[in-house]
């Protein structure tokens, strides 16, 4: 599966794939059918969207009380 990765990068193949991404939007990274070409995720796609758009905030919570955990 990476090399098919690599391979829709290089390619700029703009090929669907089940990759995670940073999401700027939501301050934490969400695995979703995705767009990827040579400058990375373009566009996500996905039913589960909804319920990953909805769930960014308790992930993202979840993420900052392990490093905080973490750091001490």
């Amino acid at each position: 599966m990476s090399a098919r990765l690599v391979e829709a990068v290089l390619r700029d193949a703009r090929a669907v794939l089940p990759v995670a991404a940073y999401s700027p939007q939501h301050k934490v990274t969400l695995s979703l059918s995705s767009v990827l070409g040579a400058g990375g995720v373009q566009q996500m796609h996905g039913e589960e969207r909804q319920a990953l758009t909805q769930s960014a905030p308790i992930l993202r919570e979840a993420a900052e009380q392990a490093v905080a955990t973490g750091t001490e």
